[in-house]
């Protein structure tokens, strides 16, 4: 029994597709079987092919992944199909999966009341008493109001609970060592430097530094 996908995106036909032969490929690049030229398709997205008396979907690693229905596929794990699923390529490209019957099935047209009653009205001759008495009698009837189809509601991707992104490490936190050792430096040479002060003010190099040769000393 022959399979189909129908497409519902504003860039797309809605004209089913049927699937035929060894696989479909689905994608983006122009050597697939169903081409889609959008920008969240990867160019090799997915591949459908036979299995039993059904089909079956892989995702071909893509980038925005591949869904049936709510369920996310891993990377070439096969899903079966069934008619009636929802298959997603990204977040924003979804097909229908429909069979056969599906799309042979003819609607059946349902005549509102009004249109109903004008013509039984014309299969019926009446006389002009008769007429002019049922238009008298009979209430007008409102026409049944158009069917409202429910919106598609998309899968969301949320990010994980408790998940929040780290901050960036400050000026101080990346150089801790290099501060701590300039830090250092300029403490002993304050040190270093009122130890001098206090030679120089006492005259005490001869007993510090009698030593260094640049020093006469008695």
């Amino acid at each position: 029994m022959p399979w189909y996908l129908q497409f519902e995106h504003p860039q797309l036909s809605d004209e089913p597709r049927p699937l035929e032969g060894p696989e479909v490929r689905v994608g983006r690049s122009q050597d697939n079987d169903i081409v889609l030229p959008l920008p969240e398709v990867s160019r090799h997205h997915a591949r459908l092919f036979p299995q039993g008396d059904g089909w079956a979907i892989e995702d071909l690693n893509s980038t925005n992944g591949t869904w049936v229905n709510s369920t996310r596929l891993p990377p070439h794990k096969p899903h079966p199909l069934r008619p009636g699923d929802r298959i997603l390529f990204s977040s924003y490209v979804i097909a229908r999966v429909l069979s056969d019957e599906d799309v042979t099935a003819t609607p059946t047209r349902v005549i509102p009341t009004e249109d109903a009653a004008q013509t039984e009205l014309a299969a019926e001759p009446r006389g002009t008493e008769d007429l002019t008495a049922l238009d008298l009698t009979r209430e007008p009837v409102s026409p049944a109001p158009a069917p409202v189809t429910p919106p598609v509601r998309e899968p969301s991707v949320s990010e994980p609970q408790g998940w929040a992104p780290e901050a960036a490490p400050s000026f101080w936190q990346t150089h801790s060592k290099a501060i701590a050792v300039l830090a250092a430096v300029v403490g002993f040479l304050v040190v270093f430097g009122m130890f001098l002060w206090w030679v120089d003010a006492n005259y005490l190099w001869c007993d510090f530094f009698g030593w260094v040769p640049i020093f006469v000393c008695p």
